[in-house]
């Protein structure tokens, strides 16, 4: 087995390994191995996914570059955490790059992981809840909070009869495309446009969600995110 780099060696690596993929001297499996092999420290992964989430805004290619060999260097066992932060920033580099499809692949594949594995800090948050709440608590947890099942329910009207709701999972902000920012679930994302159809009656919707609270402000217009489509849905101006 390969020896791992240094920090600074490796950052350099990367780079460097981006640079050949974004100018087609590496195709994208070949540079996903070749960031596998290197061994980088979690702390080096998460550096090239925050320079990637940087240089989307100017450079979607190079961001996207980037974004898809921290995306592979993730990919190891115990990293499930750092995958599930470098797969939204991978998804937003392909939507700036106009490959919808393939950033909503990435996207599906994230629910899917966050399915299998109930991160500790979620878990005891809805413990929590329980215990405050008591038989006043209706929950969909695991493979019972789908987007079918929530859709379901706004056409029902019972999701409107309800006070306050509360998401707790993952959420993915796109600021090049707020369109398609989404809450992911278990079967699927919960998109914008789902969220603006919601026949909400509730007095507090709360996102304890990565992103839930984050925008980006437009001319003439509000800050447009996740909590901008859940005021919209409710009714508010």
């Amino acid at each position: 087995m390969p020896e791992p780099l240094l920090d600074e060696d490796s950052l350099a690596f990367y780079h460097g390994l981006a640079r050949r993929l974004r100018e087609g001297h590496l195709s994208p499996v070949e540079a996903a191995e070749e960031s596998r092999r290197a061994l980088p420290s979690p702390a080096v992964v998460e550096r090239v996914r925050a320079e990637a989430e940087r240089r989307i805004w100017h450079s979607p290619r190079e961001g996207w570059a980037l974004a898809h060999v921290a995306c592979a260097a993730a990919q190891e066992p115990g990293r499930d955490l750092l995958q599930a932060e470098c797969a939204p920033t991978l998804a937003r580099a392909l939507n700036a790059l106009g490959r919808f499809a393939e950033a909503v692949s990435i996207l599906h594949s994230l629910s899917e992981q966050l399915l299998a594995h109930s991160w500790p800090d979620r878990v005891d948050e809805v413990a929590a809840l329980r215990q405050i709440l008591g038989e006043r608590l209706d929950i969909l947890w695991g493979s019972e909070a789908t987007r079918e099942a929530l859709l379901r329910l706004s056409e029902s009207g019972g999701l409107a009869g309800y006070d306050v709701i509360h998401f707790a999972t993952h959420a993915v902000l796109d600021h090049l495309a707020p369109s398609q920012c989404r809450v992911l679930l278990a079967d699927d994302s919960l998109a914008w446009a789902d969220i603006l159809n919601l026949r909400l009656g509730a007095r507090v919707v709360v996102l304890s969600t990565c992103e839930g609270a984050m925008g980006r402000q437009y001319p003439g217009d509000e800050i447009m995110g996740l909590a901008r489509a859940f005021f919209l849905a409710i009714g508010l101006p």
